[in-house]
């Protein structure tokens, strides 16, 4: 009910409100039931199923559910997908996809076992305007992808990396978590880069060689100030530089390098394209 889960709730609530979706059932846990206990009576008051945990809910409401959405922590993802793909259920999972590989490997080998969607919470690849620009880069308008770059500070201090069991971590118990900012907090920054590099519209960069080195200022496992680099089968790198140990925020920002021009672009989605003879658009 709480943490991202909030926005989650916020959304649906404004959908419900458009009539664009309803809001059959929800997961609220019993460590929830006291704390959000205004927001559980409203569901009830609406007629929004609540269970307190998600084997129930896919027990008693698969049949009514069009899509489920997990906003929880990143250990959880396997399981819950893998749950959700079986009872034969679409799913929308909040990024990163995973800890590991391996897990988002399970997840995917469950989706495909049958004729469900699952999709992964990285909001760029929504925005249409990500899908004109990598149109504008598959069809060479600005030249050939030489490299992509990616710049980002987003500062988090105590409360942040002790607001759950596995903020910070490298795994909890035996689940790999590699809880950072660049498979967090700005996940969506390199999934992003990885799709623009992509040879054709719908696909991403297949990367087949990975260099990085990765810092800690705060007092956690995992680290905090990462930068890498990344080259791919389509022969374009992708560079990231990303901290959570900041003093000033700074919202993440991209450059493109082509064969005749330089792509900046931001959060803003503002393009500006300038050309190496000098013009600028």
């Amino acid at each position: 009910m709480g943490g991202f889960a909030g926005f989650h709730r916020r959304a649906l609530a404004s959908l419900v409100a458009d009539g664009r979706a309803e809001h059959v059932a929800q997961v609220a846990p019993p460590p929830d039931h006291d704390l959000f206990a205004d927001e559980i009576g409203a569901l009830h008051e609406s007629g929004v199923a609540v269970h307190d945990s998600l084997r129930q809910l896919l027990a008693a409401e698969r049949q009514k559910v069009d899509l489920l959405c997990i906003p929880t922590g990143i250990p959880l993802h396997r399981p819950m997908v893998v749950a959700t793909c079986e009872a034969g259920v679409n799913v929308l999972v909040e990024k990163p996809a995973a800890g590991s590989i391996q897990d988002v490997d399970a997840m995917i080998t469950a989706r495909d076992r049958g004729t469900i969607a699952c999709a992964v919470g990285f909001q760029h690849l929504y925005q249409p305007s990500t899908h004109r620009l990598k149109r504008w880069l598959v069809k060479e308008r600005f030249g050939r992808v030489l490299r992509i770059r990616g710049f980002g500070c987003w500062p988090r201090g105590d409360d942040y990396f002790s607001r759950n069991g596995w903020a910070g971590e490298l795994a909890l118990g035996d689940t790999w978590v590699l809880d950072g900012p660049h498979n967090n907090a700005l996940a969506h920054s390199v999934n992003l880069m990885g799709f623009l590099a992509g040879a054709t519209v719908e696909s991403s960069a297949s990367p087949v060689a990975i260099t990085a080195e990765l810092y800690s200022t705060n007092p956690i496992r995992s680290a905090d100030t990462v930068s890498l680099r990344t080259t791919t089968r389509e022969q374009i790198e992708i560079c990231f530089a990303v901290s959570h140990a900041t003093e000033q925020n700074t919202n993440p920002g991209f450059g493109i390098d082509t064969t005749s021009a330089r792509l900046e672009f931001g959060f803003d989605n503002q393009l500006t394209v300038r050309w190496h003879d000098g013009r600028v658009e």
